[in-house]
């Protein structure tokens, strides 16, 4: 179980520095590991970190989105 811990550990550190490749690498390397140990509530959290981690790239997405349509709008309004 304290190998998974480590892999969200190592996983929560590379999305701090985003490492995001090395980041979701490490939250799957938990996952499979507290499969292994059959660790369900491990396996669940493991689950969640990786939700979590995709729901906020979104959520940047968007708001980048957001703001690129916003600056386009603008830009079309300019009389050149």
């Amino acid at each position: 179980r304290i190998l998974g811990e480590a892999y969200m550990a190592l996983g929560l550190l590379h999305e701090k520095k985003e490492e995001n490749d090395l980041a979701i690498k490490n939250f799957n390397k938990a996952v499979e590991t507290f499969k292994d140990l059959d660790q369900t509530v491990y396996i669940n959290s493991a689950y969640g970190e990786i939700i979590r981690f995709y729901m906020e790239r979104s959520s940047i997405n968007k708001d980048l989105e957001n703001v690129i349509d916003n600056l386009i709008n603008k830009t079309k309004r300019i009389i050149f």
